[in-house]
């Protein structure tokens, strides 16, 4: 009877280690699709007069992806390497964060500046189009990118103090309410993202001949767009 209550035990440990295991992959996963989209929305704005071009950026974000995704579960395996302690691991998490707040100053900079390029009359409307593209998806990860560098980091300090400072008894219960501020930053993150909160307000939240044909709910889709400006240009 003990041995398989030791068994169980043994178990249930090992179930949670996993669970543990991949909400932080999760998280990385959040981290590096920032970045993936980031470099794409790059390259997609310095080539976006030629339109031949796609193909060549659809490889470039693909490759992204496959580089940086299967990143996000190798790095969280790290913990598990004997000479790595874990307040090791979270200064390590930690300096990948360090460039989100330079990422979203160039972000913010480029955004601005797609837009007096997008005002531009000397623009084909293909072009005016992949700009406005590119700055729905960018003012779209700035969502994601305020709320988990935020949560991300402010969190990531108790947990590289924890061995220092914190009472070991603590600590189990202080992880499990860091990794569900953590949990529930992210999926606030992802549905902002998703409903584009964000691009309803920068296209609806003045009165100009671009935004007077929104819908009643602030939403529209690229194709209402490119051919609202379609029909402006007739």
């Amino acid at each position: 009877m003990e041995v398989n209550y030791h068994q169980t035990a043994k178990d249930l440990a090992i179930k949670l280690l996993f669970l543990e295991d991949l909400r932080a992959s999760a998280n990385n996963l959040v981290r590096f699709s920032i970045y993936s989209i980031t470099i794409e929305r790059f390259f997609a704005t310095k080539w976006r007069k030629r339109h031949q071009n796609k193909n060549i950026i659809i490889i470039i974000y693909l490759t992204i992806s496959l580089s940086f995704y299967p990143m996000s579960f190798f790095i969280r395996q790290l913990v598990h390497i004997p000479w790595i302690s874990l307040t090791l691991y979270n200064i390590f998490i930690l300096s990948l964060d360090i460039p989100f707040s330079a990422l979203f100053y160039i972000l913010l900079v480029f955004n601005r500046k797609l837009t007096r390029l997008e005002e531009s009359k000397s623009w084909p409307l293909t072009v005016k189009f992949k700009i406005r593209e590119n700055i729905n998806l960018i003012t779209r990860s700035f969502s994601i990118l305020i709320i988990n560098i935020f949560f991300q980091d402010v969190t990531m300090i108790p947990m590289i103090l924890q061995e220092k400072i914190i009472d070991k008894e603590l600590l189990g219960i202080i992880k499990d309410i860091i990794y569900s501020i953590r949990d529930v930053a992210a999926i606030i993150s992802l549905i902002v993202f998703i409903k584009g909160i964000s691009i309803n307000n920068m296209f609806c939240n003045k009165k100009t001949p671009k935004s007077e044909d929104c819908k009643e709910n602030g939403k529209r889709n690229e194709g209402d767009i490119y051919f609202g400006m379609l029909k402006m240009k007739l």
